[in-house]
Formats: C-alpha cells, sequence, structure tokens
C-alpha cells in the first residue's frame, strides 16, 4: 500500500499545519489535521482487507491475420460465481486495471481508469502474426474513493486466441486456370452415367429422363459420376523444404478468406 500523489499533498498540508499550530496555537489543528488524519485513516481501512478480484474476458473468434476485434474484460469476487459481463462485484472500487497481451496481437490500449467490478472494459484487439497468443493477468491497482492510497492487486486468470495465416487473393489468371481445369474434368467425367434419380432444385433441364419421367409422376433426371465434385484445391506457392514453408505457403494462396466467426465466449 503506497500514498497516491493526493494523499502526499495531504499529509504535507496536514504536517505544515500541524506545525503552524505548534507555533501559533493550536486552533487551526481541528480545523485541518484532524479531517485529514480521519481521511488517511479511512483510506487504510477500505484498502486493508482489499482482495483481488477474478477477471474474465468475452473472447474474440480465431481469425486470420490481419483482422481485429473487441475483447472485454470485466470482474468478479474471488468466492462469488464465475464472473461475467453483467454481474460485477459486490463492491465496486475505483482503481487502474492493466491488460497484457502476447507478442503476435496488438490492443489499441492497456490501461484503464474505471470502478472495477462495475462495467466491463473494452479494447480492440488486431491479430498480427499466426499462433496462440494469450490474453493476460491483468493487473489491478485499487484505490480508496478520496483517492488517497492505492495498492497492487493481481489476477491469474488468462485467455488464448488464435491467429490463422494472413489469406491473400488467389490471383485471376490462377482462378481461371482452376476452373477451366474443373470444367474438363466434369465435361469428360459427365460420359459416366451413376444412376436416376429425382429432379431438385438447380438440376439441369438437359439431364430429365424423358422416358422415365413418362412412366412415373415425378421428373427423372440422370446423374453422372462427375457430380460428385471435389469440395477443395490445394495449391503450393513457393514450395520450399525450409522450416516453416508450409506455412508461409498457407499464408501467400489462402483463396478470398471470408467467412464469419464464432460469437465472443467467455472465459
Amino acid at each position: 500500500m503506497r500514498l497516491t500523489r493526493r494523499g502526499r499533498v495531504v499529509v504535507v498540508v496536514a504536517v505544515l499545519v500541524a506545525a503552524s499550530g505548534l507555533a501559533f496555537g493550536p486552533r487551526s489543528l481541528d480545523a485541518l489535521v484532524v479531517p485529514a488524519v480521519v481521511a488517511l485513516a479511512a483510506a487504510y481501512l477500505q484498502l486493508r482487507w482489499a482482495e483481488s478480484p477474478v477477471a474474465g474476458r468475452a473472447v474474440p473468434p480465431d481469425d486470420h491475420a490481419g483482422r481485429s476485434h473487441t475483447v472485454r474484460l470485466f470482474f468478479g469476487d474471488a468466492d462469488g460465481p464465475r464472473p461475467s459481463a453483467d454481474a460485477g462485484m459486490r463492491r465496486p472500487f475505483p482503481g487502474t486495471v492493466r491488460e497484457r497481451v502476447g507478442d503476435g496481437v496488438v490492443a489499441d490500449r492497456l490501461e484503464f481508469d474505471t470502478v472495477v467490478g462495475a462495467a466491463p472494459v473494452e479494447y480492440d484487439l488486431a491479430y498480427e502474426e499466426r499462433g496462440r497468443h494469450r490474453l493476460g493477468p491483468a493487473a489491478v491497482t485499487a484505490r480508496d474513493v478520496l483517492g488517497l492510497a492505492e495498492t497492487e492487486l493481481s489476477t491469474a486468470e488468462t485467455a488464448e486466441v488464435l491467429v490463422y495465416p494472413e489469406v491473400h487473393a488467389i490471383a485471376g489468371w490462377a482462378r481461371r486456370d482452376l476452373r477451366a481445369l474443373h470444367d474438363r474434368g466434369v465435361h469428360r467425367e459427365r460420359r459416366e452415367f451413376d444412376r436416376l434419380r429425382e429432379y431438385g432444385p438447380g438440376d439441369s433441364l438437359r439431364d430429365v429422363h424423358w422416358k422415365s419421367t413418362a412412366k412415373y409422376d415425378d421428373i427423372v433426371v440422370k446423374e453422372f459420376t462427375a457430380e460428385a465434385e471435389a469440395e477443395a484445391v490445394s495449391v503450393s506457392a513457393g514450395a520450399s523444404a525450409a522450416p516453416g514453408a508450409a506455412e508461409d505457403a498457407v499464408g501467400a494462396s489462402g483463396g478470398d478468406g471470408g467467412g464469419a466467426g464464432p460469437t465472443p465466449r467467455p472465459t
């Protein structure tokens, strides 16, 4: 526990007033010294029993490098239920929260002057390097209500975010070549008849088997083996035997990089 700048000013003023009272009379003691002593004693008692809170985080989804998401940090009582953004602490207190983040991510701010346990604090987290990166633990500086003294409190809770390699769009000529390669395979394999099945949305009219359709109430279409299409294509970009080359290739040829992640999860 230590005095803040305001607390040191109060002590200096009280000492000067006490010295003045001893020199010129005790009348000024009651007016300034006694309230200062009472305020300092109250600050000591308030912080003497302060306990470290439990930290919780609404962690953003895993995503690719180059993206940004918002992290929510909140606190609860050590002997209470799991901390949440809505519950808070039974006895919030003024203080400063200092968050820590790993090297591969960057926060727009890490220090917050707030009422700890009353409302969550938020910061934007930029994903810069691939890998798992830790958030926390957060450090808390608790102050009394008058801001005369403060004490350091620690938390142990941490969370992780997973950052994927950065996604770059595949060049237009490469997409055209892949599409042409796929189309050639489809045209070649359409000669291999597989079975007849009921017509479904998206089926081409040229695949309707009219003879079978005439015998039944439903439209019947022909299905070919090529309609079991591949769902992914692997692209090698700058393949190398050097360590980390595979990860760099993934980052260089990841496609268009769309897709939304899951909703934030409390940790």
